[in-house]
Parts: C-alpha cells; sequence; structure tokens
C-alpha cells in the first residue's frame, strides 16, 4: 500500500477587517456561533486531513 504524505496549508490571516472593525479588533479572531473564524479554518483544515508537518 503506498504511504500518503500529509499536505501542507498555509493559512493567511492578513488585512485590516475595514468592514468588521466596530465588531473587533481582529477579524480571525470576530466570533461565529461561538468559534473564532480562524478555529472555523482550522477545524475545516484539519477535517479535509491536512496536518502540521515539521
Amino acid at each position: 500500500m503506498r504511504e500518503v504524505n500529509p499536505i501542507p496549508a498555509l493559512l493567511l490571516a492578513a488585512g485590516e477587517g475595514r468592514r468588521l472593525k466596530e465588531y473587533t479588533k481582529s477579524k480571525p479572531l470576530i466570533q461565529i456561533a461561538g468559534i473564532p473564524l480562524i478555529g472555523r479554518v482550522l477545524h475545516g483544515l484539519k477535517k479535509a486531513g491536512i496536518k502540521k508537518s515539521g
């Protein structure tokens, strides 16, 4: 059976989030239904089988 290597991911969390500035200072940390936006992205990566390497 062929060994499957994990797929690396690069998560971009940049930008000012100007449209959200009245709600939060940090766009990746704004909570949606109690979960930070960046947490939702990380969960999606994990669910897709993307793992941290190195």
